[in-house]
């Protein structure tokens, strides 16, 4: 078996053995599919089919860097994918997804890390019902974008962004650094939520 089993408690972590998934830290977007897990077995490096074909892995016409997108059509509010962490780390990384106050994991299925950041989002990770959403109708060849302020807190490499959205909010550090207005047009995780709520009454 490549994998321990999961381990059923309240996040259901699965958590892998074999030496590929050691933690990454090394900037995810920068390298080869043949060195991520979620392509492992491409030889095309400029596209890369998973997850039988629902996603493909290539670059963003925004930043030109490896991003997922769609190979189908999907609906707003549809799950696109089941999500879990094969891994706990200590501490945020660049690849890593918060999904409780101060719980962060490695994405699994591993692919999901090529979705990158967008003010203007079309999915989001819920991190409590342990999926991925559609916020809106995808079609396919779309990128699929999340907002990282739904689910990091303050996250360890900050960035400006580049979505070009109307939207856009330039330098993205995470929820804990932007105003309430701003949150309240995004769906956010519960955990992000009581810790907004918990500074306000501070």
């Amino acid at each position: 078996m490549e994998y321990l089993l999961p381990i059923y408690s309240s996040w259901m972590l699965c958590i892998p053995v074999r030496e590929k998934y050691i933690l990454m830290t090394n900037i995810l977007h920068c390298q080869s599919p043949e060195k991520h897990p979620a392509a492992e077995n491409s030889t095309d490096t400029k596209t890369t089919t998973v997850a039988q074909g629902s996603f493909v892995i290539r670059e963003s016409l925004l930043s030109g860097e490896k991003a997922l997108h769609a190979s189908m059509a999907f609906q707003e509010g549809e799950v696109l994918s089941e999500i879990g962490f094969r891994s706990l780390v200590i501490a945020p990384n660049y690849l890593s997804v918060q999904f409780g106050e101060a719980e962060h994991g490695m994405l699994f299925p591993a692919h999901l890390e090529y979705i990158n950041h967008s003010c203007s989002p079309n999915v989001f990770f819920d991190v409590d019902a342990r999926h991925l959403r559609a916020l809106r109708t995808i079609a396919p060849g779309e990128e699929l974008c999340f907002f990282y302020p739904s689910t990091e807190w303050s996250m360890n490499q900050s960035f400006q962004c580049n979505c070009r959205a109307d939207n856009c909010l330039g330098f993205i550090e995470g929820a804990a650094h932007l105003e309430e207005s701003v949150l309240e047009s995004y769906e956010l995780s519960n955990h992000i939520k009581a810790m907004k709520q918990r500074n306000r009454a501070a």
